[in-house]
């Protein structure tokens, strides 16, 4: 598994910067340290787990998205690595899906493809932290069961793995709308949202709204979505966030507004998020940077929705 993820981060950059590759290298070493010397015991492999989470959460506070773009393919490998060493630490697993959707919400327009690929990678450690979490979802799942069914089961100490689950699995939605066998896993993403408004709706920024804002435009009246229930849970991220959080704004004008195919409310929206700065919210600020990207490219393809 280790060695594929590094053959993954090679394709995807054939033209990395020294600084990425020494990276990529230096992960690639780790990995295959620990894969080879059977005296490293897993106890120590999880005593790095407070460090790595501290790396990983600091990410969002990283000034722009060029300076984590760096860094993240191989901190994300390294994590890759000890997750192998040690495959049933679900702190270190949820960790790990944690790097790979930022990893991949920095590149996903710029190669959907390949952002797919890391979206699949996250969800699926996401899930793998769920099964080692908790027993009636690895049960379920082992008879073929799907989040759909399953994520009733969840409970509070469950939010982080969850969370980047299901953060991971709707971005990877959201790359082919126009798919409708991947259309399918809209529901695992929305049930396990719902289920996390339940347990902690304030988890990274009252992103749970966030994206069940979204999914209800995608998912339409038919599937339990539509505009109203849109407009509300958009409402609520707004608000807890004091509109600081540019990455909802984003959403709000990719999903809502493009929804509605209110062309006036899109433009306004994205000039809110340009004109924002991204230190408005210092510990979000690469999330925010991300963001006014992202708009700058909405702005830029604005015929592709309307």
């Amino acid at each position: 598994m280790v060695w594929s993820l590094i053959y993954l981060e090679l394709k995807g950059y054939s033209h990395m910067s020294r600084h990425r590759f020494v990276g990529v290298v230096w992960a690639v070493s780790v990995a295959a340290l620990l894969s080879s010397c059977s005296f490293v015991e897993r106890k120590g492999v999880d005593t790095l787990q407070p460090v790595l989470k501290h790396t990983v959460d600091n990410l969002m506070g990283f000034q722009s998205a060029s300076v984590a773009k760096e860094g993240l393919p191989g901190n994300a490998l390294l994590i890759s690595a000890l997750v192998e060493f040690s495959p049933n630490n679900d702190k270190l697993l949820a960790i790990a899906s944690e790097a790979y959707a930022a990893w991949g919400l920095i590149l996903e327009w710029e190669d959907p493809n390949f952002a797919a690929e890391i979206y699949e990678i996250g969800r699926d450690y996401g899930l793998r932290a769920l099964k080692v979490r908790n027993r009636e979802i690895r049960k379920g799942l082992e008879t073929g069961k799907h989040m759909i069914d399953l994520a009733q089961y969840l409970k509070k100490g469950d939010v982080p793995a969850a969370f980047w689950y299901g953060l991971n699995a709707g971005l990877r939605v959201m790359l082919e709308m126009d798919d409708p066998n991947i259309l399918i896993g809209i529901g695992d993403a929305t049930h396990t949202f719902d289920r996390l408004i339940v347990l902690d709706e304030t988890y990274f920024n009252y992103a749970p709204h966030l994206f069940q804002g979204a999914y209800a435009i995608i998912a339409g009246p038919m599937l339990g979505g539509g505009t109203e229930k849109a407009k509300n849970e958009f409402a609520v991220a707004f608000k807890k966030t004091e509109n600081k959080f540019l990455l909802a704004h984003v959403f709000y004008a990719r999903y809502y507004a493009t929804g509605v195919y209110d062309e006036a409310l899109f433009d306004k929206t994205i000039d809110f998020v340009l004109k924002t700065p991204a230190n408005v919210m210092p510990e979000m600020q690469l999330a925010n940077d991300i963001s006014k990207r992202k708009a700058l490219w909405l702005k830029n393809n604005k015929n592709k929705f309307f």
